[in-house]
């Protein structure tokens, strides 16, 4: 009798354990994959060509005419390419039909290797009083320059034309320069050495301001 109950015990035992564990086997795990090695790629550099800027007018002049830093007594007019430069920076490779563009603000038409033409302009909201632009004229000017007279040319009255005479600027410039054009350096009739300032006055004020050769307003 007991043998019969330990062993009805040990079928319960048992079942019940079988009904804990579904009576079922773990499910097996599946095989890891093996890592996948991407390709690697090496990209060869791209090469880079260097572009050379085209000279600049005051370039090509030096080259014709040679490095000209001469002390001339002047702080732009009748100036060479090389001294010009010393206080002035190109701001644009190009040169147009108002010459060589200088600090952002300066048109200046060069010649021989020198300075024959220089033009200032201001924005709208930096224009300066006459006054102004006369003593900038006058501080680009070469420095044995003597005043002759002011005058408006006819029909022009806003007009401000200032001349001058510089005896030094006579050996800058040469009229032999100029006879392939058939030309000459002091224009409007001028004597040689003769030079102008220019500028046009509104509401008191200026926006562009010229100085050049000759006296052709």
């Amino acid at each position: 009798m007991r043998i019969v109950t330990i062993c009805l015990a040990a079928i319960l035992v048992v079942g019940t354990c079988r009904a804990w564990t579904g009576g079922a086997r773990p499910p097996e795990r599946a095989p890891r994959r093996a890592a996948t090695v991407m390709p690697t790629f090496t990209v060869a550099p791209v090469p880079t060509s260097t572009v050379t800027p085209e000279p600049t007018k005051a370039q090509e002049e030096t080259q014709q005419f040679g490095d000209s830093s001469d002390g001339y007594p002047s702080d732009g007019l009748g100036l060479s390419v090389a001294d010009w430069e010393k206080e002035h920076m190109p701001s644009a490779l190009e040169y147009t039909a108002h010459g060589q563009g200088y600090d952002g603000v300066y048109d200046v038409m060069i010649h021989v290797g020198n300075v024959w033409k220089i033009e200032r302009q201001w924005s709208k909201k930096n224009r300066v009083r006459p006054d102004e632009a006369r003593a900038l004229a006058e501080s680009l000017m070469p420095h044995d320059r003597q005043f002759i007279k002011e005058y408006s040319p006819d029909g022009r009255p806003e007009t401000v034309v200032r001349l001058y005479h510089s005896g030094s600027l006579v050996a800058r410039f040469d009229d032999a320069d100029l006879s392939s054009y058939g030309g000459t350096w002091w224009f409007g009739g001028a004597e040689p050495g003769e030079f102008i300032s220019l500028y046009n006055v509104h509401d008191n004020s200026v926006g562009r301001l010229i100085i050049g050769l000759g006296n052709n307003p």
